[in-house]
């Protein structure tokens, strides 16, 4: 919730391996990354790396670069990189209040994601105690990466798994981590507990 600490984030991420594409860069992006008509990511872009992925574009990126780092404008159908990715392409936005990010967030997930997973980075307790509270998330990660952290097991007590279930909230039956357990059919054999027509 502070541009400077977005900035210093960004600054970071450059320095670890970032492509911070400009507005002429992102506008190309946009162009091959998405199928508009459907509104979901296009499949030639789908798991490739940053420079496959520039290149189409249009434009050439240093060998080592990890990722491809978007400035976003706004949070919605306004700007194509808040969609979903299914890439090397990461989409960043500031704001000036804790209120802001956390309307932001949610804002983020229903429109895109409901019941699927949220993270936020905070050392106040009352910051990730509110977050939990008001994000339509099955999962909530405080403090851990979200790829890692969502599927279980590297960073938290999550079952692992790599399917997802988003709940209610995204159309789904389970909102939990799918594992074996939920591919089971699980027989109960009720015994009667109280006769009422013997006990009166």
């Amino acid at each position: 919730d502070d541009p400077a600490i977005c900035k210093e984030g960004v600054k970071m991420m450059v320095e670890r391996g970032a492509y911070l594409v400009n507005d002429e860069e992102k506008a190309k992006l946009e162009a091959v990354m998405f199928d508009k008509e459907r509104g979901v990511p296009a499949t030639a872009i789908v798991g490739k790396s940053p420079q496959f992925i520039a290149k189409l574009a249009g434009f050439e990126i240093p060998a080592d670069a990890k990722l491809l780092l978007v400035p976003l404008t706004s949070i919605g159908p306004e700007d194509w990189f808040s969609h979903e990715k299914l890439s090397p392409v990461l989409g960043y936005i500031a704001f000036n209040s804790t209120d802001e990010a956390i309307a932001a967030a949610k804002s983020q997930l229903l429109w895109g994601g409901a019941g699927h997973t949220s993270v936020v980075h905070s050392q106040d307790q009352a910051i990730l105690d509110r977050y939990a509270m008001e994000i339509p998330a099955n999962r909530l990660l405080l403090n851990q990466p979200a790829v890692h952290g969502s599927v279980g097991l590297i960073y938290n007590k999550l079952p692992p798994s790599l399917t997802l279930g988003c709940g209610t909230d995204g159309s789904n039956y389970l909102g939990n981590n799918i594992s074996f357990r939920d591919l089971m059919s699980i027989k109960a054999v009720a015994q009667r507990m109280v006769d009422y027509e013997r006990d009166e």
